[in-house]
């Protein structure tokens, strides 16, 4: 957290950070504040992080992101900050949090999120403490990094440089599971980027040598969605002059140009190897597919109806799942 830290606090600096005549660096006494109150305010903080933790804000618990979102507004409100809550109910979500410092300079973005991935029938609650090591649900992902946002803008505070500060923190409440439709979930925060002239994003850092790093790129990720279309008949007709190869064949076809990605589109069948050959075919030697014929993964990943379209991260969490034959449902999946 402290490289993230130093960087938003040194963008507040009004002079030089360094004597050039000796190349020692000059302590500043707005920074020598801004860092004697984060040190002074350090249990406060773990507290406040504390709370935020035990209190669940699964994406889908729309109250308990409200909660969250509450917590924050108590703490930015007496900064001077004008909080506005932006409800998302037409995506299914909580909403999201925003709050603005006006000042004449140029717009600072911190962004950050207020839900986890840990949804309230999760068994992973509550936050513990070993010394300088804590776990919990969202502890860094992210609400320690919105602990290091209000640290830094207290700091700030202190050293008066917050005062005529322009900056605008942006908490979404759908970052692990984004609502639908995405142009609404995301529209607040694309205006608030487009009105900034810097952004800094407040998730875990990358460590190195056991120093944490911050970065100014990352690969990042995009949504698609891939339509085929084909003419309706009966399967034996596949392939032949009238049908062609049908619209499964082809987006078969399109998947298999994303081999050796990170994305794997895989079938589950609940069935014996044989029956899931005579199945799909020569997809089967096209596609990584697991048989589950007594249905034990399928009941591990709590899905109730088949067929299923399922998100499955690589910890093993299902951040959305459609059940049944809804193209409808599908798409949101896929979203």
């Amino acid at each position: 957290m402290r490289p993230i830290l130093a960087a938003l606090l040194l963008m507040a600096l009004p002079g030089a950070a360094f004597a050039q005549s000796t190349f020692a660096p000059v302590v500043d006494p707005s920074e020598q504040t801004m860092m004697q109150t984060v040190a002074a305010e350090h249990d406060r903080h773990i507290a406040l992080l504390e709370r935020m933790v035990n209190q669940n804000s699964g994406t889908l618990n729309l109250p308990g992101v409200r909660i969250v979102g509450d917590m924050v507004r108590a703490e930015l409100e007496p900064l001077g900050f004008t909080v506005r809550w932006v409800d998302m109910a037409d995506t299914g979500r909580a909403g999201h949090l925003i709050a603005t410092h006006e000042g004449p300079g140029r717009n600072v973005l911190l962004i950050g999120h207020l839900d986890t991935v840990f949804e309230a029938d999760n068994p992973f609650q509550r936050f513990e403490r070993d010394g300088a090591r804590a776990t919990g649900p969202g502890i860094g992902d992210d609400k320690g990094g919105i602990a290091v946002i209000i640290a830094a803008l207290r700091a700030m505070e202190a050293a008066g440089t917050l005062e005529d500060a322009s900056i605008t923190v942006f908490l979404t409440g759908d970052e692990e599971r984004i609502g639908a439709p995405a142009s609404i979930a995301r529209r607040d925060l694309v205006e608030a980027g487009r009105a900034a002239a810097f952004a800094l994003e407040f998730e875990n850092l990358a460590i190195e040598d056991g120093t944490d790093f911050g970065t100014i790129a990352r690969r990042s990720s995009s949504n698609w969605t891939l339509t085929a279309t084909g003419r309706t008949g009966h399967s034996s007709g596949v392939f032949n002059d009238a049908l062609g190869y049908g619209a499964i064949y082809e987006l078969a076809r399109i998947l298999d140009g994303f081999r050796g990605s990170d994305a794997r589109v895989n079938f589950v069948l609940t069935c014996t190897r044989a029956e899931a050959r005579d199945f799909l075919g020569p997809l089967t030697d096209d596609f990584l597919v697991y048989c589950d014929a007594d249905r034990s993964f399928v009941k591990s990943l709590g899905l109730a109806e088949l067929p299923a379209f399922v998100f499955l991260r690589t910890d093993g969490t299902v951040p959305a799942a459609a059940e049944g034959w809804n193209a409808t449902e599908w798409r949101g999946v896929a979203d």
